[in-house]
Parts: structure tokens; sequence; C-alpha cells
């Protein structure tokens, strides 16, 4: 939803351009800037994007399965309660 969205993003950013010194002036501390900086972008791009979109994946054939399941069990019962 926007509402988590905008903070997650908006934290992300002011991370990231906070580390942005330190990635280009800091001598020893660059490699670890750049490290955070990797990790916090792809962490939050796998959990705005990677991970609802496998649960989608993965929930959506279930969801489909069921539902198929309910209409057939309907369909049994109206039968024999009708005879």
């Amino acid at each position: 939803s926007g509402s988590r969205l905008t903070p997650i993003v908006a934290t992300t950013l002011t991370t990231v351009c906070a580390l942005l010194p330190l990635l280009f002036f800091g001598q020893l501390q660059s490699h670890m800037a750049a490290a955070v900086i990797g990790g916090l972008l792809s962490g939050t791009l796998a959990g705005l994007l990677l991970f609802p979109l496998a649960y989608f994946w993965v929930q959506e054939p279930l969801r489909r399965r069921r539902a198929g399941r309910e209409n057939e069990g309907r369909v049994g019962r109206g039968g024999e309660n009708a005879g």
C-alpha cells in the first residue's frame, strides 16, 4: 500500500544519501559504505518487489484450486439434495 511505501523509500534514500560522502571521500571506509548501500538497496527492492511477487505467484494458484474445490462441492451437494 502507498502508506507503507513512502516511509520505506524515504528511509532508504536518506541513509544512502548520508553514506555517499563516505563512499566517495572516505579512504578506508569507502568499501564499507559501498557494501552497506548495496545491501540496503537490494534488501529494499527485494522487500518491496521480489517477496510480494513471489507470494502472489505461490498463493494465486492455491487460491484458484481452493475456489475450484468449493465450487465442485456446492454442485455435488445441490444435485444430491434435489433428488
